[in-house]
């Protein structure tokens, strides 16, 4: 188990796993990221507002699919950080994640960086 700047949270088909350093959150996102776990980013997100950050990085070369509510969730936390100044990165999107915020119209709303 990660120290208290770290959290792990899993659930079937989800595991996201997180690291807090000074204003910066690093998260590690593995499997579906939709309806069901989306809300698990959220309170991530929200939990590490609270505690100060205002910068985050997801690590999404783990996700196999993001659907309508896990691209939402991921605008609200970009949103979030900019309002506080800081902002979001998405690292190592996979082809199908990549392909489902250019199809939305969304990828040029986040900062991809390729794996």
């Amino acid at each position: 188990m990660p120290g208290p700047a770290g959290t792990v949270r899993a659930m079937a088909d989800f595991s996201l796993v997180t690291h807090r350093q000074g204003a910066m959150l690093t998260a590690v996102v593995r499997g579906e990221l939709d309806a069901a776990t989306a809300p698990e980013l959220q309170a991530v997100v929200s939990d590490a507002l609270g505690a100060g950050v205002i910068d985050a990085l997801i690590d999404c070369r783990g996700l196999r699919m993001a659907d309508s509510r896990g691209i939402g969730a991921l605008l609200a936390a970009k949103a979030a950080l900019t309002e506080r100044g800081g902002g979001l990165v998405l690292f190592g999107p996979p082809d199908n994640v990549r392909r489902a915020l250019d199809v939305t119209g969304l990828v040029d709303s986040f900062l991809v960086v390729d794996a």
